[in-house]
């Protein structure tokens, strides 16, 4: 009856770890996108060119 016990203990375990490892690549995948746009959002603003007359504000800003 231990043996049965520690067999359905670790089986536990194993699905817990699968459950958490499945969890972990879905949220990286679902963020994946948005990090990327973020990314590009960021390089877009970064190299626009900008018309302003005053020189001074687009180092400061």
């Amino acid at each position: 009856m231990k043996n049965l016990t520690k067999i359905i203990y670790n089986i536990g375990k194993f699905w817990l770890a699968i459950i958490l490892f499945l969890a972990m690549i879905i949220s990286t995948v679902v963020s994946l996108p948005f990090i990327v746009a973020g990314k590009l959002a960021d390089f877009w603003s970064e190299h626009q060119i900008r018309t302003n007359k005053n020189q001074i504000t687009d180092y400061s800003s």
